[in-house]
Parts: C-alpha cells; sequence; structure tokens
C-alpha cells in the first residue's frame, strides 16, 4: 500500500468556483485552487464556459504541472469557472473531476454513502467511475426545464457529505448538504463577481471579501441577476468534520466560523494541561503539528524549540516497501542537534493513524541525541475510517484499532510516555466550552455540532454496507446485481 512518510490522512479535495461578470474566471479559478492545493496533491481539472460551450482540461500531479501555460491558453477565457484539485483513491485520471456532460460540470468534496441506491434511482449505467460521476448522472438524469428544478429534485435524494461548485453555461451554483459536513464559503471578487471556494485562505489569492459560509443545506445560484439562494433539506443534525481542524484545513483559513491555527493552538493548550510532561523542549512534528505544539509550549511553560524541520525539497513521497520508510524519514526531516541533544524533548503532533511515522520520529531524535522522546498528540485516538471524504486507512491499519490501550501504542512507538487529547478536551477546544463527564457520552462531537466518528465510530449518516470511494463499483454492482453492465 502506498503511503505518505507522514503517515498521514490522505486529504480529501479543494474545489473552487468563479462567476466573473468581467469574463476572467479562469484565470481567478486557477489563483485560487493554488491555496488549496494542500487538498489534493494528485491530480487536477477546471473547466470554464463562455456562454456557448464548457470547455476542460484535466491531468495528474500537481496543480503547476497540470495548469500549464499552454493548457490555460487552449481554454480561453468565460464568466464561469469551477476547479478541483483532488486526492486519488483509485489513481485514475478518469476520476479526476471537474465532470462535464450535457452542458453541467461538477466537482465534489465528500463522499456519497448511498451510491447504489442513486445508480438505481437514476437508471445509470456502464462502469461507475465514482460518487462524484454518478452524482452528475444523477443530477442530469432529473426531469425539469431548468438545471434549478433539477437540482432541487436531485438534491434531496444524496446521503452523506457533498459540497458541490457546478456550472452550467451560464451560471455557477454552490450545494453544501444539510449535515455541513465539509467547509464552504463565498467571497465577493473586485468586479463584481463572486468566488466559491473550499476554504478561505483561497479567497485571499484572488482578492475577494470574504462574505459568509454557504449554510448547510443551501443552494446558492450566481448568474447575470446576481446572487439567488434556496434551501432544499433541513435533515440534520449538524455534522461539520472535526478532523478539518485537527489536520485538513490549511492554518490561515477560517472554516466553521473560527480561525483554524486558533483551535489547533487551543487543542495543544488544553492537552499540556490534560497530559502535563517533564521534558526540557517543545518541538513540533513538521508541519501538521506546528499550532498545537505552540499552544502546548504555551500552556505548560516548557519552551518550544525548532529542533526538526521539513525539507522542502523532498516533496510528497509515496513509498511502498516497509523496509524504506526509515530511510525516508530520515530524507523528509533535518534534525537541529543543539535544540535537542542531551535534553528531555516533548514532540507535539496532530494525530497518529498507522504509527510507522511516530516510530520512526521517535528513533530520529534518539539517534540525534535526545535523552528522552515524549510525544503529545493533539487529537483523540485515530479507531475508526472516514466514509465522508477523508481517505483514512482500514480499521486494521490504525494502530489505534489493533492496540488496546495508549500504553500498547507507546511501546510500538517507542516513546518514553505517549498522551492524547480526549475528546472532551476536544470539544472544549472546538466549542470554547469546557467538558466534564463522569463518562464520555456517545454523542459528544453531535452535541456540539461536529462529526467525530473518527473518534467514536457514532457516524451520524448511516454507511451501512459502504465502502470506499474507489470500490464504489464493486458496492454498486452487489446492490444491482446483473443489472449493471461491466463496461459503458
Amino acid at each position: 500500500m502506498s503511503m505518505d512518510v507522514n503517515d498521514k490522512p490522505r486529504e480529501n479535495c479543494g474545489i473552487i468556483g468563479i462567476y466573473s461578470p468581467s469574463g476572467q474566471a479562469v484565470a481567478s479559478a486557477v489563483a485560487g485552487i493554488i491555496g488549496l492545493q494542500h487538498r489534493g496533491q494528485e491530480g487536477a481539472g477546471i473547466a470554464v464556459s463562455d456562454g456557448s460551450s464548457i470547455r476542460f482540461h484535466k491531468g495528474s500531479g500537481l496543480i503547476q504541472s497540470v495548469f500549464t501555460q499552454e493548457a490555460l491558453s487552449h481554454l480561453g477565457e468565460g464568466k464561469v469557472a469551477t476547479a478541483h484539485t483532488r486526492y486519488s483513491t483509485s489513481g485514475s485520471l478518469l476520476a479526476t473531476q471537474p465532470f462535464v456532460d450535457d452542458g453541467l460540470a461538477l466537482s465534489h468534496n465528500g463522499n456519497l454513502t448511498n451510491v447504489a441506491q442513486l445508480v438505481d434511482a437514476g437508471g445509470i449505467r456502464g462502469e461507475i467511475i465514482s460518487d462524484s460521476w454518478v452524482a452528475h448522472r444523477f443530477i442530469c438524469s432529473r426531469t425539469g426545464n431548468t438545471w434549478e428544478e433539477k437540482l432541487r429534485q436531485a438534491l434531496p435524494l444524496f446521503r452523506g457529505a457533498y459540497s458541490f461548485v457546478i456550472q452550467s453555461l451560464d451560471k455557477l451554483f454552490a450545494i453544501r448538504d444539510p449535515w455541513g459536513f465539509r467547509p464552504l464559503v463565498i467571497g465577493s471578487l473586485p468586479d463584481g463577481g463572486w468566488v466559491i471556494a473550499s476554504e478561505t485562505c483561497a479567497l485571499q489569492l484572488v482578492e475577494a471579501t470574504f462574505i459568509r459560509e454557504v449554510l448547510p443545506g443551501e443552494g446558492l445560484v450566481f448568474d447575470k441577476n446576481g446572487l439567488g439562494t434556496f434551501f432544499f433539506d433541513h435533515r440534520g443534525p449538524l455534522s461539520r468534520c472535526v478532523f478539518e481542524y485537527v489536520y485538513i484545513a490549511r492554518p490561515d483559513s477560517r472554516i466553521f466560523g473560527q480561525e483554524v491555527h486558533t483551535i489547533r493552538r487551543r487543542c495543544g493548550n488544553i492537552l499540556s494541561r490534560l497530559k502535563p510532561v517533564a521534558a526540557d523542549v517543545v518541538i513540533s512534528i513538521p508541519h501538521s503539528g506546528d499550532s498545537a505544539a505552540r499552544g502546548f509550549s504555551e500552556g505548560s511553560g516548557i519552551p518550544m524549540v525548532e529542533g526538526v524541520f521539513a525539507n522542502r525539497y523532498v516533496g510528497r513521497a509515496f513509498i511502498e516497501p516497509v523496509a524504506r520508510r526509515k530511510k525516508t524519514t530520515r530524507l523528509k526531516y533535518g534534525v537541529i542537534r543543539s535544540d535537542i541533544v542531551g535534553k528531555r524533548v516533548c514532540a507535539v503532533d496532530d494525530s497518529i493513524v498507522r504509527g510507522d511515522a511516530s516510530s520512526n520520529f521517535v528513533q530520529l531524535l534518539r539517534d540525534n541525541g535526545a535523552k528522552e522522546v515524549h510525544l503529545r498528540i493533539a487529537s483523540p485516538p485515530l479507531k475508526f475510517p472516514c466514509f465522508y471524504g477523508v481517505d483514512f486507512a482500514t480499521k486494521g491499519e490504525l494502530i489505534a484499532s489493533r492496540e488496546t490501550s495508549v500504553e500498547g501504542i507507546r511501546q510500538v512507538t517507542g516513546a518514553d510516555s505517549l498522551g492524547y487529547l480526549s475528546m472532551e478536551g476536544l470539544v472544549e477546544a472546538v466549542s470554547g466550552v469546557a467538558m466534564h463527564f463522569a463518562t464520555t457520552p456517545a454523542n459528544i462531537f453531535t452535541s456540539a455540532g461536529f462529526c467525530g466518528a473518527c473518534f467514536t465510530g457514532k457516524y451520524p449518516v448511516p454507511v451501512n454496507n459502504v465502502v470506499k470511494k474507489q470500490d464504489h463499483s464493486a458496492v454498486a454492482r452487489r446492490y444491482l446485481g446483473a443489472s449493471l453492465p461491466a463496461q459503458l
């Protein structure tokens, strides 16, 4: 199995939509999607409409290698554009978004949990490329004279996580599911146009002014008449992904009404109170632990030093053989020995997934002279897979599912001590309200308006018989039997 050296969950996707009266939608979409590169690094696509047709370009790799000057010159410009950057669960360019057909382009952040039912109800035939492709085909299959009518029919039938940016020949649509799993924000452009993006960090790159978030269950329409809005569903409960705060979103973004860096810093501060440590220095496991490490240092009074830095020129290293991981960790990180030699080091990170990278990191510090190494993790143990758009390891691969205790995990990592932020502590960080329970309630995240299923196993939207994105075709075949053709 391919694995990033940081052993982190794969980010889901980043989406952006532009409505530009001045006809500069492509330039704005490209600038904005660069700000969302952290949400997906393996493929990108863009679509543009000039009112008469939708043109598009897709490719594998980072945005700068896909959106070359030559590729963009063939697109031209237009008033409406949508772009998408993705983490590829299947490795197929065929699944790269936006999906474009029948005068409609769709980009999706999230994961639908009722793909098989949609395939059946929509009369969709052919190879199931992805849940996002099914959403596109299902919307196109609805009756109605306008895309608004088709969307109103289709959206209430979707289950799971979906933030969409959708474009027709002359309109831009923004959709957020009624549970509010994934962030989606609105900004106004200097030319009087509009931008929709996964995070506010993308707005800065197009000089847009943040207006507000798209509300759960809300649809927006941007066209020559301005901004229109409609609500299509009010199911709830509100289930914003708490892992967006823990790891996914960029620290300078504001999502779900709060700055990400502030929340992570607060997590570290609370962690220092709940899991104190006798240490000489605090370091971050770069860069996902940066904000939490600062908060831990402030809360504990232990000085923070750099200690370890990430080699920016190595890039994202996806590696197959287990034997190579240790070597790659040493290529990825540089150690400032004077910061750690002979010292008790507290290393702070946002999460532990499989545990391989954590154990390699601990050994790296020991080999460079650390007297003791203590791990502090600014989230609870990850025990369950996500079915709403974040590609965690399978349950069997998650170290917190395999090991029955924190002590067991500590032994695997080789740290002198290991402390996790509790679920109560994480809820306190995101809500600002201290939590005190004799026994942690199963609905602790739901009661605060968040989804924490990766920590609790309590999924707010049913996920019975749902599997990972790359297996949607198999799910549909199992549901429909022989009625689903093998090929288009």
